[in-house]
């Protein structure tokens, strides 16, 4: 508050003398006092406010710290060398589809569209194309122009998803439609004074990668796409990149990274082969019925390095190759003179539900061999042995269709489980292509955070067929299935994690593995992306800046993926159907929501109606609501899901971490990220 100059005149002048008259009408108050107030109050209002503008505490009372002069603040920023983040314009890439060819040109920023909520977009470059060169570009039945575009505006506000710019003001004759390609992220708000007083409040530090704080000062300051930065090191429970022999011995620091958002990708692949480099260990379970008769073991065997190992399925005798088995590339068969367990029987009893009787027939059972029965047809199929009562005598798993029967012929055989090696179908997920003949088959925009599709092409147009491939199977489920061939029904592909202490950075060197029938087929891959995390860790292993005492890797969070199986429903009053928010706006405003909870915070399922009431519902089906979970995709490829509990709250585990182990998950360490969520309106 101005100090009023006129009345500290005054009171001066009355402490000095207090016979002084200063009445109105006086020449002393005339000549004297009310000249000098005129004079003196714009010199003491301008020393009251650069005396505020010495304190960030004075800019935090006032009413609006945002209202404050930014260049105030700005100054004050700059005495701990802290600058305002500017906001920033997104750009994308605008295909605009013509009916034939023809010639077309415009001069820059000449031409308007406009994205789903009003958002205007123009060209950032001048554009000239003859109908000779449109012909060129050919797409269906209709012929295009690509051309880049800028937002009109910087902010958030004009980030759009992928073919969302879809409005073409003054649209000239000729065109069918427009569309944008890649979507817009780049858009970013200007910092406001409260964003930039809460960075100074850790600016004060050391400006390097060396500690906690100024990791995340130094990245902040560089990267203005960071939204959320923790640094992880020595004695933590989340580090595992640190040990050696089962030690941790300090060292590394896996700084966990969180953008505003994730990138699309997409690749395309043609003619896919079976990578030879590559060796993956599998193990599975068959039974050779029948002498020399090939069984498929789901592989072809690669035994360069490791030989198969075939073992009885208790683990009690170990079958040596050629003797007692042969493999020839996916094929295992028992030869003549095997040592595998085999008894063909005939006139054996059941004499219980669960009993069967062979005299001398079982010296050689044990629990887990298969019993196969094919007549009489009463009790013909094929059993599981539980238990060897004696040589005579043994008991199955389940039961036998009736408890009594004679004359039965049977075999029984040693149910075997092979140990080998194969060589995958894959296509490589790595910064750079391991070998000149991989590059055709590699993705390398990394990290990779999820598979969104994998869809099949026409091998001759490139064009995709209609058909998709299933990434559900194995324990896991979501982007891509978790969980091995053979083990619930098998997924079409999987991600396979080569590093755990490398998964989600830019070092990782992973592989999407098919199924073996998907050899010669053309693919394309869609996927999701962190493409900020390549930049950042090339800034902190650059010599002028990488830490002396520590290896830092830039890794992004843990993603926890909130997904929904059925849309949320809300309810709004016809009355306010024209200005209400659209079920776009709703679902935006709801992903914004859940992606900006940081810190580790759960997901409160009450925000979200909060949300929704907030923004016009007047009821929200809490059934609906109640379906979201999230998908967390651990660093070692596997999927767990976290579903809320009574309370309707979503939250990330915080169990003790095994020490070692390659899935450490902790709120720390993981975020949530909105993705398949969709919203409903009825009018009422």
């Amino acid at each position: 508050m101005a100090l009023p100059v006129r009345d500290f005149i005054i009171q001066r002048l009355l402490e000095y003398d207090p016979s002084f008259d200063v009445g109105s009408g006086v020449p002393t108050t005339s000549l004297m006092i009310d000249p000098q107030a005129i004079i003196l109050q714009p010199i003491i209002d301008e020393l009251t406010v650069v005396q505020a503008s010495q304190s960030i505490l004075t800019i935090l009372e006032s009413d609006d710290p945002d209202a404050f002069p930014e260049d105030i603040v700005d100054g004050l920023a700059s005495n701990v060398f802290v600058e305002r983040i500017p906001g920033a314009i997104g750009s994308d890439v605008q295909r605009i589809r013509f009916f034939r060819p023809q010639d077309f040109g415009a001069q820059k920023g000449v031409l308007i569209f406009r994205g789903a909520t009003g958002q205007r977009y123009s060209n950032s470059e001048a554009v000239s194309v003859t109908s000779a060169e449109m012909a060129l570009n050919q797409e269906g039945t209709l012929y295009y122009l690509d051309i880049p575009i800028i937002a009109l505006e910087e902010g958030e506000d004009f980030n759009a998803d992928k073919g969302s710019i879809t409005t073409m003001e003054s649209e000239p004759a000729g065109v069918a439609n427009t569309t944008n390609l890649f979507g817009i992220d780049q858009g970013r708000n200007r910092e406001t004074n409260t964003e930039l007083i809460d960075r100074i409040k850790v600016a004060v530090t050391v400006r390097a990668l060396v500690t906690g704080r100024g990791i995340i000062v130094t990245l902040t300051e560089n990267f203005t796409t960071i939204v959320e930065i923790e640094p992880i090191g020595f004695g933590q429970p989340e580090m595992m990149r640190d040990i050696v022999y089962n030690v941790h011995i300090g060292g590394n620091v896996d700084v966990y990274i969180k953008t505003a958002t994730l990138s699309d990708g997409a690749a395309d692949f043609f003619g896919l082969e079976v990578d030879t480099s590559r060796r993956r260990a599998t193990t599975t379970t068959v039974v050779l019925l029948d002498q020399g008769v090939g069984y498929d073991l789901g592989h072809p065997v690669d035994d360069s390095e490791v030989a198969p190992v075939v073992r009885s399925i208790d683990g009690a005798v170990t079958y040596a190759v050629t003797i007692d088995y042969e493999i020839v590339d996916n094929l295992i068969s028992r030869p003549i003179g095997s040592g595998i367990v085999h008894v063909d029987g005939t006139g054996a009893d059941v004499t219980g539900l669960k009993i069967f009787e062979s005299t001398g027939d079982f010296v050689s059972a044990r629990a887990g061999m298969i019993l196969t029965i094919d007549t009489p047809a009463s009790v013909a199929g094929t059993y599981t042995i539980k238990r060897k009562i004696d040589d005579d005598t043994v008991e199955i798993y389940g039961s036998f269709p009736i408890a009594a029967e004679t004359g039965v012929d049977f075999q029984m055989d040693d149910n075997l489980t092979v140990s080998y090696e194969y060589n995958p179908v894959a296509i490589d997920v790595i910064k750079e292509a391991r070998a000149v003949d991989r590059t055709d088959f590699t993705i390398t925009d990394v990290p990779l955070m999820y598979i969104a599709s994998i869809e099949v092409l026409d091998p001759l147009s490139g064009d995709p067929t209609g058909d998709v491939l299933s990434g559900v199977g194995g324990y896991g489920a979501g982007g891509y299935g978790a969980g091995g061939y053979g083990v619930g029904s098998s997924p079409d592909f999987q991600l396979i994690v080569t590093e755990s202490t490398l998964r989600h950075s830019e070092r990782e060197d992973n592989y999407i593995e098919l199924a073996d029938t998907q050899v010669g087929a053309s693919l394309r891959v869609n996927y999701k992306y962190a493409s900020a995390i390549q930049a950042i860790q090339a800034f902190m292993d650059d010599r002028n800046n990488q830490s002396e005492t520590a290896s830092l890797l830039a890794r992004h969070f843990i993603p926890v993926y909130v997904d929904g199986t059925t849309a949320i429903t809300y309810d709004i009053p016809t009355s306010t159907s024209t200005t209400a928010i659209t079920v776009d706006e709703m679902t935006d405003l709801l992903k914004a929501f859940i992606d900006d909870i940081d810190e580790g915070n759960a997901l409160e399922l009450s925000d979200l109606i909060d949300l929704l009431y907030d923004n016009g519902a007047t009821r929200v089906d809490m059934g609906t609501i109640q379906t979201l979970r999230g998908e967390i995709h651990n660093h070692d490829g596997s999927v767990i899901f976290t579903n809320p509990d009574a309370q309707g709250v979503v939250r990330i585990p915080d169990d003790e971490i095994p020490d070692p182990t390659e899935k450490p998950l902790s709120p720390r360490i993981a975020r949530f990220i909105a993705r398949d969520i969709t919203l409903a309106r009825s009018l009422v």
